[in-house]
């Protein structure tokens, strides 16, 4: 049974779960970029979501 990805988790083509964080236009001058994009170096859902 499938189910959706919760909206901060994505899917590489490769498999691998990676999370993304959108950061808010007044912040972005301290991270000198629009979003946090990280690997969590695993394709199991379930570890992901404890990570």
């Amino acid at each position: 049974m499938a189910f959706k990805l919760p909206s901060h988790l994505h899917r590489s083509r490769s498999g691998v779960l990676h999370f993304r964080l959108t950061i808010p236009p007044d912040l972005r001058g301290h991270f000198n970029r629009k979003e946090i994009y990280r690997s969590l170096r695993t394709a199991s859902v379930r570890d992901a979501v404890t990570c």
